[in-house]
């Protein structure tokens, strides 16, 4: 009887190691509707949420603020990663709430700055790594009078993606700075594929 298990074990070790992983589930975001705006002229920047794995052995990722908008971001409990960008009167800064196990960001945001202003998101919800609606990329277009226009490229999984690899088109935010009463605040102005 012993010899017989032996194989069917082998056999469901190999075919466990044959999947591709965990697969991603299917998603309705804020990329699925029509645009709405979500930020507001003279809003706070939202705090960070408590979760996942603190720094740690993350620490590493972590980026130490350089200038005022880091600052701002830093004080509303939120960790740096990634590069800073900035050009034309506009600064975007990434920033995570946590880290996953592997290190990737946990709960983040891309927060806008405008002249030193916060002007908002570029998601209405912090965003998880590895899922629907995470931003990839970020980045400013050319100038438009006086300001540039912002972009924002976000991950798309089908129902059985593998969470290492989504197979729909990203989806691509364009984004305006409006002017309102207590300050300026970003629109979402268009999305298209990419």
């Amino acid at each position: 009887m012993l010899a017989l298990r032996a194989p069917i074990v082998v056999v469901g070790l190999a075919l466990a190691l044959l999947r591709p992983g965990p697969l991603a589930a299917a998603q309705d975001t804020w990329l699925d509707q029509p645009l709405t705006g979500w930020n507001a002229s003279g809003a706070a920047i939202p705090p960070a949420e408590p979760g996942g794995e603190s720094l740690g052995r993350c620490a590493r990722l972590a980026r130490p603020p350089q200038f005022p908008e880091d600052q701002q971001v830093v004080g509303a409990g939120w960790t740096l990663f990634g590069q800073y960008q900035a050009g034309w009167g506009l600064a975007l800064v990434h920033a995570t709430s946590a880290f996953d196990g592997m290190c990737r960001p946990s709960g983040y945001q891309v927060f806008v700055f405008v002249n030193g202003v916060y002007a908002g998101t570029l998601s209405p919800e912090p965003m998880q790594a590895r899922t629907t609606g995470a931003e990839t990329m970020s980045w400013l277009g050319a100038p438009d009078g006086s300001l540039a226009p912002l972009y924002a490229r976000f991950s798309r999984y089908a129902p059985d993606d593998p969470l290492c690899c989504p197979s729909l088109p990203a989806a691509v935010v364009e984004y305006a700075v409006e002017q309102g009463p207590a300050g300026p605040y970003v629109v979402p102005t268009g999305k298209s594929q990419g």
